[in-house]
């Protein structure tokens, strides 16, 4: 718990074995400002446990990917996206979610 709570907000990206003999990996992040990700595509075979990590709530990243992957037409159209949007720079998926937002609701983020 005391190295979750020291990690800074990342999303997790791979993994690679540290060598053929060893039973060690390393777990490959990327910083991410717009807060925690959960992995989204965990190896086959393996998956670090989350028991004990705090829930911290909805990041402003968590919700722009999903105002993205709705506002597509079908389900094949909505995994693309989210295909697109996992490994895409946060603030830019923030950016086009309140884009998304405001144009469905008619309002202008000009100022923002």
């Amino acid at each position: 718990m005391t190295l979750a709570n020291a990690i800074p907000p990342a999303v997790y990206l791979r993994y690679r074995v540290g060598s053929p003999s060893a039973t060690d990996v390393v777990l490959v992040f990327r910083e991410n400002p717009a807060g925690a990700e959960a992995p989204t595509r965990p190896p086959a075979g393996w998956a670090p446990s989350t028991d004990g990590v705090p829930d911290r709530g909805l990041t402003p990243h968590q919700m722009a990917m999903y105002e993205l992957i709705m506002a597509a037409p079908d389900a094949a159209t909505g995994t693309r996206i989210l295909d697109l949007v996992t490994r895409a720079d946060p603030a830019g998926v923030v950016a086009l979610g309140r884009m998304l937002d405001a144009a469905r609701h008619g309002r202008c983020i000009c100022h923002d």
